[in-house]
């Protein structure tokens, strides 16, 4: 298998510098992900504020791995490094006060995701009707963990929320909406494994994020925990790995 070449679209156009290295990480039960990408000290691609994607291809097979804004742009030694983030920078830079009385969770939700200007979504709300919920300005990613911690009191546990590769927010229970998806994925110890240890193993690079089910030498797992590394010396994603529920 070849290495795999990044590709990186900025403001909607292709960037035809290639880049130094892009390092992905997702964990279970965080809202957001980190994201590195590098390039040539003397490289001017991206500014703060521009809206940018990064896809990894090898032979005619191209897979999305993020969508994003850049946030950060500046030297690191013989590097320009862009940080890149998703859509939870909305919820964190949206400040959202709240005031309901007998209204459902799931409305409570929209009018949050609304005025984060967050459209496009997946969300399994559980259907619950609050009594009191409010709140005073604060970010929205604030208002929606105690949206949560509310429907905790219900009944309702489990309930996470995030962005997956698209940008799409994701609201729910690994049971539904609350992970991510894709193709199945198998990886057997002697074909496409290749190194492993107590609780990990190591594979070629594939659009894998955390609470995806994979099979690994016939048993099937559950992704905890993704670490992406593809730059001109290596390529390789490490999967942290538990038993499926």
């Amino acid at each position: 298998m070849r290495r795999p070449l990044i590709g990186v679209s900025i403001g909607g156009n292709t960037v035809e510098e290639f880049p130094s290295g892009f390092y992905l990480a997702t964990q279970a039960g965080f809202h957001t992900v980190t994201v590195r990408l590098l390039y040539p000290a003397e490289s001017e691609a991206g500014s703060v504020g521009d809206a940018i994607t990064v896809s990894l291809s090898t032979g005619d097979k191209s897979d999305l791995y993020f969508t994003g804004v850049i946030y950060s742009a500046a030297p690191h030694g013989k590097y320009r490094e862009l940080l890149l983030a998703d859509g939870y920078k909305k919820l964190c830079g949206t400040d959202f006060a709240t005031a309901y009385r007998k209204e459902k969770a799931a409305s409570i939700l929209e009018d949050i995701l609304g005025a984060a200007g967050i459209a496009e979504k997946s969300v399994t709300c559980p259907d619950v009707e609050l009594a009191r919920f409010s709140t005073q300005t604060i970010p929205a990613r604030m208002c929606i963990d105690l949206l949560i911690d509310a429907l905790k009191e219900h009944g309702a546990e489990g309930l996470v929320y995030f962005f997956d590769e698209k940008d799409v927010f994701h609201f729910g229970t690994v049971a539904d909406t609350g992970k991510n998806e894709g193709e199945a994925e198998t990886f057997e110890i002697g074909k496409n494994i290749t190194r492993s240890g107590s609780g990990w193993i190591e594979v070629l690079p594939r659009p894998i994020r955390h609470s995806r089910e994979v099979t690994v030498n016939g048993k099937t797992l559950f992704t905890t925990r993704t670490d992406l590394t593809v730059s001109r010396s290596s390529s390789r994603l490490v999967l942290y790995l538990r038993e499926a529920v």
